[in-house]
């Protein structure tokens, strides 16, 4: 039988993995450089919206390389945002969530028995 610290390891990497699958389709179809750009985007184009001389250089330089307005550029990334983060925040919390109780898990049987499982 594994021991306590090979069952949580073994039920962290479970978890892990199960995340990663499930934000894989919010990020399927985009390169793991640009995935990692959209807190960046929606951040810099909140700005734009309460101060329209903000600095965003990633923002202003993305919208002249689509040769797009700043605006526009921004109500794409904030529609873009809106519909992603709510989703990703409820499956981080979902990991989160089963992550604890693995950690609080005083025994092999109590581990093994937390079900990893995400919303569809």
């Amino acid at each position: 039988p594994p021991t306590l610290e090979e069952a949580r390891n073994a039920k962290l990497a479970e978890i892990n993995a199960g995340y990663s699958t499930v934000m894989g389709f919010i990020q399927a179809g985009y390169p793991l450089d640009e995935v990692l750009s959209w807190e960046r985007q929606a951040t810099q184009a909140r700005e734009l919206v309460q101060n329209p001389d903000a600095e965003a250089l990633f923002v202003r330089a993305l919208a002249i390389t689509k040769k797009i307005t700043v605006e526009e550029l921004c109500r794409r990334v904030l529609a873009n945002a809106a519909s992603w983060e709510p989703i990703a925040a409820m499956l981080t919390g979902c990991r989160q969530v089963m992550e604890e109780a693995a950690f609080s898990a005083e025994t092999v049987e109590e581990i093994q028995a937390i079900k990893v499982s995400y919303p569809a």
